[in-house]
């Protein structure tokens, strides 16, 4: 099966509601969106495998989220 490669349309100002749908989309996508959600609990950091899990998931969302967003607004 072909692998789909999501697009964001980046944020510019004028298109939040566009972004918005297309951005959690992709964040669904990339399985991250309970974290952006906050329905995936922080889990304690002495569980270091799973902790670390967390990071990278916390990590990826917010990249999916700042790399959409026109740097003309960062």
């Amino acid at each position: 099966m072909a692998e789909h490669k999501s697009t964001v349309v980046p944020l510019d100002g004028s298109n939040y509601a566009t972004w918005k749908v297309q951005c959690k989309m992709a964040l669904i996508k990339e399985d991250v969106w309970s974290l952006v959600d906050g329905t995936e609990p922080i889990p304690d950091p002495t569980e270091t495998n799973k902790y670390s899990k967390y990071v990278l998931k916390k990590n990826k969302a917010l990249a999916i989220v700042v790399l959409s967003v026109d740097p003309k607004l960062l």
